[in-house]
């Protein structure tokens, strides 16, 4: 496996752009009925979600001049789809679908979330059928979550460098810190005094108290981190009308 060839920066929040290539070419059985449908291309993941039962949530952009119903008739076909609806899109067509878990893309994103990396969406396909993602975090989550990818995905960095999220600091949470966030607040987890503690926040996220906690410490540190920049860079100037 290449090495990640990252300074050492704290506590500071970096990128990498990684190219992932599976064995046999697909990371969930889904990949490969698409791929196998004529006329249809994997274009992009425009959205991916493990979700609390390990099942997965895909949103795919596929280019096809097939039509909503061909579509719908083909995703809905597999075993390991448990549902999937699509639509017409200005770029292409959409086609959302909740799928099994699957190797070895359930063991990807649980590495993310392990490390509270953030992947950006989209996600890019290539011809040979690799992935093209970028993903962020701190220096030391990027080196383990590049470290535990298993021997059965080829890993090729293809670029590295400082992380500024476009989309303000809510992007640079992942889908699992935000979730943790909001159970926190919808609780009174910040009221003065607490209203609730970790060990309820994780009985309504289904995990242990100290993913739970790792996940609230992350978030925190994260949203911290993003509001002191701003600070840095001095104050922003508002109409108001």
């Amino acid at each position: 496996m290449e090495a990640v060839k990252i300074r050492e920066a704290g506590m500071e929040i970096r990128y990498i752009r990684i190219a992932l290539t599976p064995e046999g070419g697909q990371f969930h059985e889904l990949d490969g009925v698409v791929d196998g449908a004529h006329g249809v291309v994997r274009d992009q993941l425009a959205s991916i979600d493990l979700l609390q039962d390990e099942s997965i949530l895909l949103l795919y952009r596929l280019v096809t001049d097939r039509s909503v119903d061909d579509l719908d008739r083909l995703l809905s076909t597999p075993d390991c789809v448990r549902s999937s609806r699509v639509a017409a899109g200005e770029d292409g067509q959409y086609a959302l679908c909740h799928v099994d878990p699957a190797e070895p893309l359930r063991t990807l994103l649980s590495i993310a979330d392990e490390q509270a990396l953030l992947v950006d969406d989209p996600i890019e396909f290539t011809d040979d059928g690799s992935m093209l993602v970028t993903v962020a975090g701190t220096e030391r989550a990027l080196r383990r979550g590049v470290a535990a990818v298993p021997e059965s995905v080829t890993v090729r960095i293809e670029g590295v460098g400082d992380y500024h999220p476009a989309g303000g600091s809510g992007s640079l949470l992942t889908s699992r810190q935000r979730e943790a966030l909001q159970v926190a607040v919808r609780l009174g987890y910040y009221e003065e005094p607490r209203e609730a503690t970790c060990e309820e926040i994780a009985g309504v996220l289904d995990c242990t108290s100290s993913t739970a906690n790792s996940l609230l410490r992350g978030a925190e540190a994260r949203l911290v981190e993003t509001y002191l920049r701003g600070w840095d860079r001095g104050p922003q100037l508002s109409s108001s009308g």
